[in-house]
Order: C-alpha cells, then sequence, then structure tokens
C-alpha cells in the first residue's frame, strides 16, 4: 500500500485566511460581550461597596455598546452576528467569578476577588480586540 492511499486527506479548513480569521474573532469577541450582559448584573448584585456596584453597572452600559459595535463591524465585513462561535474562555472566567460570589462570604474580600475577576476579564478581552485590530489593519479595514 502506498503512502498515498494510507495518508486520509483532512478536510478542508474553514478559516484558511487572515479574514476568515477576523470574522471568527469578532465572533467569538461578540459572544464575549453577550456572555458579560448576562454575567454583569450578578456581579453587581454580589458586590457590597457602593462605588464597585456603580462601576459593574457603568461597564455594563459600555459592553452593550461594544455589543452593538462588533455586530455592525460584522455587517460592514458582509457576515451576521447571529452565527455563534462559543468563547470557552469568557465562560471559565465567568464562572470562576460566580464561584467567589457565592463562596466568599467576608464581603470586602468578595469585592476584591469581584475586582480580580474584572481585570481577567478585561484583559482576555484586550488580548481580542488587540489582536481582532491589528489583523483588520493588516487587511486594510
Amino acid at each position: 500500500m502506498s503512502m498515498a492511499t494510507r495518508v486520509k486527506t483532512a478536510p478542508k479548513s474553514q478559516y484558511a485566511t487572515l479574514h476568515d480569521l477576523l470574522i471568527l474573532k469578532l465572533r467569538v469577541l461578540h459572544d464575549v460581550e453577550c456572555e458579560l450582559v448576562k454575567a454583569l448584573p450578578k456581579m453587581e448584585k454580589a458586590a457590597s461597596d457602593e462605588r464597585l456596584k456603580e462601576a459593574i453597572t457603568a461597564h455594563l452600559a459600555e459592553t452593550e455598546v461594544q455589543e452593538t459595535r462588533i455586530s455592525e463591524a460584522l455587517e460592514i465585513l458582509g457576515e451576521t452576528s447571529k452565527k455563534k462561535e462559543k468563547s470557552e474562555g469568557i465562560r471559565g472566567l465567568i464562572a470562576d467569578a460566580e464561584w467567589c460570589s457565592k463562596n466568599i462570604k467576608d464581603v470586602h474580600a468578595r469585592d476584591a476577588s469581584l475586582i480580580a475577576s474584572a481585570r481577567y476579564v478585561e484583559h482576555y478581552k484586550i488580548a481580542g480586540y488587540g489582536t481582532a485590530k491589528e489583523w483588520a489593519a493588516l487587511m486594510g479595514h
């Protein structure tokens, strides 16, 4: 049996180009923002400090705007945000924040953990948006 008959041909990747990867990244970022729209009210409820509650509420408003902007960016590129790509990363970060909210009883420690969770999420988003911006710039978008 020849080598050619033993090796199966890999299926064509649906992400063959940088453009395809940009669309994927934007869809994942859309999922990130959608998940945060659901998670932030729970974080606000778990917070005890009024300034932290206000910051989370303000961030929710920003997140809703970002969700809309990603949808608009996808439309400009001839795509739709209706096709979903899940971000397991954001789900893990949200699960961690929820665990802290439920299991840390001291209010000051819980608030500190919520702030830390928010930082993790923001760094995750910064990496994603930075990548998408760079890829878009490379393609002249």
